[in-house]
């Protein structure tokens, strides 16, 4: 018999406070018709990435799609080494759904990403309607997130 693990409301809130602070809810790509949600992570305590990991990974399973990368290095000598996380898809949906009531800040953005994948027609095929609602989903958390790379408009070849 397995070991029954539950994460506390404490834990939940440690884990929404560290993507509030320190993370980013998307939905990257944008290119031919491949929009998916993400949820990243990047910082340069190895040990605080780890618990996210361990932690997330017991909300949503170890389901293979998480990644790691370790000890980033910056080209500037002053810049520390940094961990990197994240996953996509399903299990980062299942991530912002979970955490959605302890979310501040992202909090937006994680119902953005719920809406995408609660409005998904599975096996059907992507109109030019779907495609352009996933373009100003995309393009609308791009503007929460103050990003740097804004989408432009969506572009209809009609």
């Amino acid at each position: 018999m397995g070991i029954d693990i539950r994460v506390t409301q404490a834990q939940l809130g440690w884990l929404a406070g560290i993507i509030d602070g320190e993370g980013t809810i998307t939905i990257a790509g944008g290119g031919a018709k491949r929009f998916y949600p993400c949820v990243l992570l990047k910082n340069t305590s190895f040990k605080m990435i780890e618990e996210f990991e361990r932690l997330s990974g017991i909300l949503i399973g170890n389901e293979g799609c998480s990644f790691i990368r370790n000890g980033y290095t910056s080209v500037n000598p002053k810049h520390r080494s940094q961990k990197q996380w994240g996953i996509s898809n399903f299990p980062a949906v299942k991530l912002c759904m979970t955490l959605l009531p302890f979310l501040v800040t992202k909090q937006e953005q994680a119902k953005l990403v719920c809406q995408f994948f609660l409005e998904l027609a599975p096996g059907k095929k992507i109109t030019r309607e779907e495609l352009r609602r996933r373009f100003y989903l995309s393009k609308r958390i791009r503007e929460l997130n103050h990003s740097r790379f804004p989408l432009g408009e969506f572009e209809d070849a009609s």
